[in-house]
């Protein structure tokens, strides 16, 4: 378990610290400049909703909020992977919808980086154009794991019907994820109570899942994920209310950063898990 593991976190963890280090030194080099002063000013960030700040004549003013964000990087290139080998895996071995079309992993890899791209340049910068990038890759990281839960739910109740609703229509459906995100971002919605009910839905689609049908899978990854997403979530709002240091590099909204990439992580490892009974898959 440990060794296939870490074979499958090899590549995402080498790509990832080459990406840290080809960033971090020309970002060091250039610490002192002021990037962002010609770019409007988020109110999150005028008024300093985040403990962190490091002084707006600094080219990243939140520096551990900043690069806590290459989280999402990393689980992005570990979905990545995670597609091209169940691609390789013979059709038998992969009882379930993620693993039998990876255009999920793809997917889900692809909005991870972008998050990671997102919300390192808004705590980089803090301005508006960053934050409506930020609150559109969390918005979208929910909202590819809520139509997944959904689309797993129907597999429940008619496998053969939903496969060839996901073979005919999922480019559509892809597309159609892609352009209501484009308008949620030039909306310039704050995106805050959307995730909350994408997470709740999330939450309770598949416990009725759970409940109804009793799948075969191992439903520990999605206690954790719930546990940590509380935990997150808690920390989120202790950062400047109780707990904080501008100047340090233990920031509460980074563990945010980190636990709540975790948290998809088990949701997606949760997915994987599901074992539908093999006369489904002939």
């Amino acid at each position: 378990m440990l060794r296939k593991l870490l074979n499958h976190i090899f590549w995402p963890t080498l790509i990832t610290v080459g990406v840290i280090i080809a960033m971090a030194i020309p970002i060091h080099i250039f610490s002192g400049v002021d990037l962002w002063s010609g770019f409007e000013i988020s109110q999150v960030g005028s008024t300093q909703e985040f403990c962190e700040f490091h002084g707006y004549d600094m080219l990243i003013r939140q520096p551990a909020n900043t690069w806590s964000n290459m989280i999402y990087f990393f689980f992005g290139i570990l979905y990545f992977v995670y597609a091209y080998k169940d691609k390789r895996m013979k059709l038998p071995h992969r009882h379930n919808f993620v693993t039998r079309y990876t255009s999920y992993s793809i997917v889900l890899g692809v909005v991870s980086i972008f998050l990671a791209f997102g919300s390192f340049t808004f705590h980089a910068s803090l301005i508006e154009f960053a934050r409506k990038l930020d609150i559109t890759g969390v918005v979208a990281s929910a909202m590819v794991l809520l139509s997944y839960s959904s689309l797993r739910l129907y597999g429940l109740i008619n496998f053969r019907k939903t496969e060839l609703f996901f073979l005919r229509t999922y480019k559509i459906h892809i597309l159609s994820v892609i352009g209501g995100l484009l308008l949620f971002f030039l909306s310039g919605f704050h995106g805050r109570e959307i995730t909350a009910f994408l997470i709740a839905a999330i939450v309770i689609v598949n416990l009725y899942t759970q409940f109804k049908f009793k799948p075969r899978v191992k439903i520990g990854y999605f206690i954790a994920a719930i546990g940590s997403i509380i935990l997150s979530t808690t920390l989120w709002y202790l950062d400047k209310e109780l707990i904080c240091n501008p100047e340090s590099l233990f920031q509460l909204h980074a563990l945010w950063h980190i636990l709540t990439g975790v948290t998809i992580y088990l949701v997606y490892m949760f997915y994987r898990t599901e074992f539908l009974f093999k006369h489904h898959l002939k």
